[in-house]
């Protein structure tokens, strides 16, 4: 939804405006959790993780690993700055 091309784009934010609007107009507080960041940063399924399995390896988990850190805190920074 917000990466093509190897860059950042705005296709797919439109629902996180919409939700934040609606939340904004009933006087609610949104709280935005990255449950599946670049590289997992968990061993589960549950994050999106292809290569998890029954096991859980910890050696699954490629979020510290290459541009995955990097990657996950500029959309953080793209977010917010929108």
């Amino acid at each position: 939804l917000f990466y093509s091309g190897g860059q950042i784009v705005d296709d797919g934010f439109e629902f996180f405006d919409r939700v934040i609007e609606w939340c904004r107009n009933y006087g609610m507080y949104v709280l935005l959790d990255m449950h599946g960041a670049p590289g997992y940063q968990n061993p589960g399924d549950h994050c999106d993780n292809v290569d998890s399995n029954a096991n859980q390896p910890r050696d699954t988990v490629k979020f510290w690993d290459g541009d995955n850190v990097q990657l996950t805190s500029s959309i953080w920074r793209h977010i917010a700055l929108r």
